[in-house]
Formats: structure tokens, C-alpha cells, sequence
């Protein structure tokens, strides 16, 4: 009787503990996968504020491209209109 009461509480263990085993990885998972999606969501932010970043040279750059060409028509006009004609 001792024998068989040692090989059931050793089977029960072995289940319960086994059990206990599956349900620590799994929490253990959601909780990886929480720390996984805080990490997604700031680099999805910093995504996003390179973009607008990028946004902003665009058109700064643009800004100063159209500046360059008015400054180069003006200095053409200039230097035509300040030079003699030429006999």
C-alpha cells in the first residue's frame, strides 16, 4: 500500500509540477511580448518624428533652391545692365 501511494503522490507531482512549469513560461511570454509591443510603439514615435523631420529639410531644402535661382536671375540682370555695351 505504501508503494502505491508513493507512485500516485510521485505521478501528481510530476503533473502539477509540470503544469506550474508550462503556465511560468507562458506568463513569462505575455509579459516578453508586452515589453516587445512597449518597444514597437517608441520606435514607431521616433519613426514618425524622422519622417516629419525629413518633411522638413524637404522643404527647406526646396526653399533654398528657389532662393539660389532668384539670386542667380538678379546677378544676371545686374551684370548685363552694369556692363557697356560693347563697340
Amino acid at each position: 500500500m505504501p508503494f502505491f501511494f508513493f507512485l500516485v503522490m510521485a505521478f501528481w507531482s510530476s503533473v502539477l509540477g509540470g503544469a506550474f512549469y508550462f503556465v511560468r513560461r507562458y506568463v513569462r511570454a505575455i509579459e516578453r511580448r508586452s515589453d516587445q509591443e512597449g518597444a514597437l510603439t517608441e520606435l514607431r514615435t521616433r519613426l514618425l518624428a524622422v519622417e516629419e523631420l525629413s518633411e522638413t529639410l524637404r522643404s527647406e531644402v526646396a526653399r533654398l533652391e528657389s532662393t539660389q535661382e532668384f539670386t542667380t536671375r538678379l546677378l544676371e540682370r545686374g551684370a548685363s545692365a552694369a556692363s557697356p555695351p560693347r563697340p
